[in-house]
């Protein structure tokens, strides 16, 4: 009531006050997620990304208890029925059962409704982690959303957000594998915007340049000058397209360039020889 009068503030307390005076409710999981993103509106951006986490770990252990739940129900429907007390009294034990029955479905409507709201809790705990500068904390929440959430159509692009989030905390080897990954496992899908893939190895090449990884780099470079043709013309055209392949066709002819340059006039008797090797190496040039 008070999220919906906009009272974030008492919203707040509210909903904190049900998680401690009120644990396992059938109303658990929907407070946890209603105050991340309270949390979220008044920019505590720890305590929500810790509540949407610790939404996902109640829900998936609601799961598993219902789970649990089923089969021993199962088991007891199968075996002999209980034998009444002489001291029960009647028709106690189906108004038990039936209490049982109730709050079960309640909770399993609980639980069902908190499906629908998984892959949005993982995403943002993502999001605001990362923005917290918690790289570590984002890639295990977005990595767990791409396990869980595979058919989504934004999954391309927070795979390729990983590779940023690596590459903005300067861990290299993280940054090209993320990046290596997103080509290999999204550079032909059809939810991957126009270019990304080409951009994603980009990144990757800059990765082990970073890294001084000549092997890594070169491959990289090869894979951009070679694959620029196979680009559709509008892609070409995208600045941060063409100065990617611009990047890498200039770090492919700088060996070339450095042959070039290092062939001096410095000795007589060796100018002849000296000058062809440089018309030569100028026609690779």
């Amino acid at each position: 009531i008070a999220q919906e009068a906009g009272e974030v503030d008492k919203g707040i307390t509210a909903g904190e006050r049900v998680l401690k005076e009120y644990p396992n409710s059938a109303f658990e999981l929907k407070t946890r997620y209603t105050l991340s993103g309270l949390y979220e509106k008044v920019a505590e951006f720890k305590k929500a990304a810790a509540m949407s986490e610790s939404f996902v770990a109640e829900y998936d252990a609601a799961l598993k208890a219902r789970e649990a739940q089923s089969k021993k129900a199962k088991e007891k429907k199968a075996g002999p029925p209980p034998v009444a007390k002489k001291d029960d009294t009647p028709g106690a034990a189906e108004d038990a059962d039936s209490k049982r029955a109730q709050k079960a479905a309640e909770l399993k409507a609980q639980v069902d409704a908190a499906g629908e709201w998984v892959a949005d809790a993982l995403f943002n705990a993502g999001v605001w982690y990362d923005g917290l500068g918690e790289s570590q904390k984002a890639v295990t929440a977005w990595n767990t959303y791409l396990a869980r959430f595979k058919d989504r159509k934004d999954v391309p692009q927070v795979a390729f957000s990983i590779g940023l989030v690596w590459e903005k905390e300067k861990k290299w080897g993280d940054a090209a594998r993320a990046f290596n990954r997103f080509v290999e496992d999204y550079g032909r899908d059809s939810r991957t915007a126009a270019g990304q893939a080409y951009l994603a190895r980009y990144h990757e090449l800059l990765a082990y340049q970073k890294m001084k990884d000549v092997r890594g780099q070169e491959r990289a470079q090869d894979e951009l000058v070679r694959g620029w043709n196979k680009l559709s013309e509008g892609v070409r055209k995208d600045t941060a397209v063409l100065n990617a392949y611009g990047h890498a066709r200039f770090l492919a002819l700088e060996p070339t360039w450095k042959r070039f340059s290092d062939i001096k006039f410095t000795r007589v008797s060796t100018i002849r020889r000296d000058l062809q090797a440089k018309q030569k190496e100028m026609l690779r040039v």
